[in-house]
């Protein structure tokens, strides 16, 4: 399914969306939200379908701040990754391409980036190796089938 279609029959995001990010941290300061970073086309400055959210959070799963996240953006076209959970290839591009919009303290964010950093790295091979199986299972399967 597409973000189109996934958002189908929700109001679309309001122009000024860009202004309302701005005024984010004045909302989770008196929360146990950590970090928050914007990815997706957002991020990039285009207008998108969705907001889409990274959170970091010190107890309470992120999910749990969704009503007042859509309250404050007043729409429902919220995706929210709790980076608790994120794989480190996925942490690891929300924070090389997105935008940090929230931060408790530098040192919270120091310390995030460089462990998804060192375990993007440290799980490198791992990656690499599913590419390889990946690769030998797509040639494997082009030469079984014949081509009329």
């Amino acid at each position: 399914m597409g973000s189109t279609e996934k958002w189908k029959g929700f109001a679309s995001l309001s122009p000024t969306i860009q202004s309302t990010l701005k005024r984010l941290p004045e909302l989770l300061s008196a929360t146990d939200v950590r970090l928050v970073y914007l990815f997706g086309s957002l991020a990039k400055g285009k207008m998108g379908n969705d907001v889409d959210l990274a959170i970091l959070t010190k107890n309470s799963p992120p999910y749990s701040f969704r009503d007042e996240l859509t309250a404050f953006f007043g729409t429902e076209r919220l995706d929210i990754v709790d980076l608790n959970r994120a794989s480190p290839a996925f942490c690891f591009e929300i924070i090389r391409s997105g935008r940090l919009l929230y931060a408790a303290d530098q040192e919270v964010q120091l310390q995030f980036e460089l462990g998804v950093v060192r375990q993007y790295h440290d799980t490198a091979y791992l990656r690499q190796k599913q590419e390889e199986g990946l690769r030998r299972r797509m040639a494997a399967w082009s030469s079984n089938t014949a081509v009329s």
